[in-house]
C-alpha cells in the first residue's frame, strides 16, 4: 500500500517516483525492508568506500528505524558473537546497529567492516523478525516492551 505525497522532495530510500501518477509516494514498510536489504546487499559488493557509499548504509538503515538516538558511549553491552544476534531483542540491536554507525564517525571502517562480514546484515534480519516486518518505534517504546 503506498499513500501519495504532494510537493514534496523525494528521499531516495523512503519514496518511489510513480511517473504515470506524476507524483511520489511513500514506501510501505515491507518494501522499505526490502530496499535496505537489497541495498545492503550491493553496497557490500564494493571494497573501497567513498563517504557517499557509507552514507548510503546509514540512509538504509535510517529508511526502517534501525538507527535511533541513545548514549551509545556508555552503553556497556559487549558486541555480540555471529551466533548470538538471533537471541538479541529488538532494542538490542537497534542499539547495536547505531552503536556501528555512531563508531564510523571516529574510527572509519567500523560500519563497512560489519557490512562485508555479514555481521551488520545479520542484525537487521534480527531486528526485521522481531518487530515482524512492521515499522520499529523509538528505543524508548521498545525497551519499556522488553
Amino acid at each position: 500500500m503506498t499513500t501519495r505525497i504532494s510537493e514534496t522532495p523525494p528521499h531516495p530510500l523512503c519514496i518511489m517516483y510513480n511517473p504515470r501518477r506524476k507524483g511520489h509516494y511513500l514506501t510501505d514498510e515491507a518494501e522499505r525492508w526490502e530496499r535496505m536489504f537489497s541495498g545492503l546487499d550491493e553496497l557490500a559488493k564494493i571494497e573501497n568506500p567513498d563517504e557517499i557509499q557509507v552514507g548510503k548504509v546509514n540512509s538504509l538503515l535510517g529508511s526502517v528505524h534501525l538507527i535511533q538516538p541513545f548514549n551509545w558511549t556508555s552503553w556497556n553491552i559487549p558486541f555480540p558473537s555471529t551466533d548470538e544476534i538471533p537471541s538479541l531483542s529488538l532494542s538490542d540491536c537497534v542499539k547495536q546497529i547505531t552503536r556501528l554507525s555512531r563508531a564510523d564517525r571516529t574510527n572509519e571502517g567500523v560500519l563497512w567492516g560489519a557490512l562485508r562480514s555479514g555481521i551488520l546484515r545479520a542484525l537487521c534480519s534480527s531486528a526485521q523478525q522481531r518487530a515482524g516486518g512492521q515499522r520499529i518505534g523509538s528505543l524508548s517504546d521498545l525497551s519499556s516492551n522488553s
